[in-house]
């Protein structure tokens, strides 16, 4: 009986409407059905999928990001060479571009409600990212964090000082200078060789260049007859190397340049590239002394160059040296300068962007003037009027003196000033205009002038990359017309702020972008 069962399935399973039909072929055209049927309902899956593959490439981007801060953490300051510095910024600047990249698309997905747009954007996007990663893992940026992290530089010799390293990580170079020299007239009180060289590098980011050659020249000596001090030994030279180039001292910038490279090969590192670009230059006959010396004047603002301060203003004068040059032998050179400064600029901007999204803003007190809201700052009249009585604070109805209540008017100006209320400290202090500390409120105001410029200056920067990071033409045209404006107004607003000459070459490098977008 259950061979007659058997024998009829068979039957009816090869016979169909009077034709043979292969079962294996039948089951093969329902594999089939189905699996078109579960692709048609499976986008969401693939879109998933993809999610979760950003979301796994976003976090180990952080990690690795996390790994280059742990490195700067754990080195000596002065540890790592100029050329070494320059490309832990870039690494990590380029790390920084492609987790906001990540980022960017992974809330892009999040928002797409229509599923074919939002597969069609993760495959374009997947390509190019996928292409970043690429360059980026069979880049130097790895084999550099690798071989850091297996031999971190070792510390320099002498006690740093704390407040001076906060300072110069904080890029505050004025209190550097300040903190340095009060240093220096301590009775028995020596700086350490890495202290040495944070102030004079201060000096050169305040556009001081030879009263940091008067600093570092000395002190380059006497590291180098100090053993243990080799950490610190290639970042000097090659300082004092560039700064010798930017007076055109060349003879003695190409002995530095020479010894920075000896040097690096002993240690057991790949010859400097920056080095071996600048002592190519400086063969005899290679490149005019007319290009050297227009060259040099960019190599000095490279030097002095900080993000928050300076925008692009080295980008732009690399783009003046290149018209100024365009067949110049000195292309690696001035590329170098270039790349590294942008790289420094849109690492700043990307922290700024990311720090004002997250940082909470502070709140604005309706009709109640910034100052009533501050602690008092003790001035050095307080401090007199205060030991004056004994410690005792003078009794609110006591009138005050003409040069008190004047002393009380810079007072407030001035505490406007540090609340970064620079329209308000502006029209405080111009009331002490052809008074005694008319000349005191003069500088306030230009300081302030200056600083809400530079903020201004900032912001027209930012619209500037983001205009220029945009797809969209009439985007990109707001986003232009949005910088040209910031900055019109600094020219309008601020006269004293001592910007004009960059403003107006920010304006004419917009105008240009904006004349190239049809229709304007």
């Amino acid at each position: 009986m259950i061979a007659s069962c058997l024998c009829g399935a068979l039957v009816s399973g090869c016979v169909n409407s009077g034709r043979y039909v292969d079962p294996y072929q039948a089951r093969a055209d329902r594999e089939a059905a189905m699996e078109q049927r579960s692709v048609k309902s499976s986008g969401g899956d693939v879109l998933l999928a993809t999610l979760t593959s950003i979301n796994m490439r976003i976090h180990a981007y952080r990690e690795k990001l996390k790994s280059w801060q742990e490195l700067e953490r754990e080195s000596a300051p002065g540890g790592l060479s100029t050329l070494q510095q320059n490309q832990v910024n870039q690494c990590q600047a380029q790390l920084q571009d492609i987790l906001l990249e990540y980022t960017a698309l992974q809330q892009q997905l999040k928002e797409e409600t229509r599923r074919e747009t939002a597969k069609s954007l993760a495959g374009n996007s997947l390509l190019r990212l996928n292409q970043q990663d690429i360059d980026y893992l069979e880049g130097d940026c790895s084999k550099l964090l690798a071989k850091l992290q297996q031999s971190p530089p070792a510390a320099a010799t002498g006690s740093v000082d704390p407040q001076i390293q906060a300072a110069y990580t904080g890029e505050d170079y004025d209190r550097v200078i300040t903190l340095y020299n009060q240093m220096t007239r301590t009775p028995g009180v020596t700086p350490s060789s890495t202290t040495s060289l944070q102030y004079g590098q201060a000096l050169v980011k305040n556009h001081q260049p030879a009263d940091a050659l008067r600093v570092l020249g000395p002190l380059l000596e006497a590291v180098r007859q100090q053993p243990g001090q080799e950490a610190l030994l290639l970042p000097l030279m090659q300082l004092v190397a560039d700064l010798d180039f930017t007076r055109g001292a060349y003879d003695d910038a190409r002995r530095k340049y020479e010894e920075v490279i000896r040097l690096s090969i002993e240690k057991g590192a790949h010859q400097d590239e920056w080095a071996a670009l600048q002592l190519a230059a400086l063969q005899p006959g290679v490149v005019q002394a007319g290009e050297l010396g227009d060259f040099a004047q960019v190599l000095k603002n490279y030097l002095s160059y900080v993000p928050r301060r300076d925008g692009f203003s080295v980008n732009e004068a690399v783009n003046t040296f290149r018209q100024q040059h365009p067949y110049t032998t000195m292309a690696p050179n001035v590329g170098y300068l270039n790349k590294s400064a942008r790289d420094q600029a849109n690492a700043w901007l990307n922290k700024s962007l990311k720090s004002q999204d997250v940082a909470p803003q502070s709140p604005a007190v309706a009709g109640t003037s910034t100052s009533q809201n501050m602690p008092q700052q003790q001035t050095p009249a307080t401090a007199q009027t205060d030991a004056g009585t004994g410690g005792q604070a003078t009794s609110p109805s006591t009138p005050l003196s003409a040069d008190q209540a004047l002393q009380a008017e810079f007072d407030k100006g001035v505490a406007l000033l540090d609340a970064k209320e620079y329209d308000q400290a502006i029209a405080q202090l111009q009331q002490l205009q052809g008074t005694s500390l008319a000349p005191q409120a003069e500088a306030k105001i230009a300081e302030a002038s200056k600083r809400a410029g530079q903020a201004l200056r900032q912001k027209a920067a930012e619209l500037f990359v983001r205009a220029n990071s945009s797809r969209d033409t009439d985007e990109k045209r707001k986003m232009l017309l949005g910088s040209r404006d910031l900055l019109q107004s600094i020219l309008s607003k601020y006269p004293h702020s001592g910007l004009e000459e960059k403003v107006q070459r920010n304006l004419a490098r917009i105008n240009a972008d904006l004349s190239a977008i049809e229709p304007y």
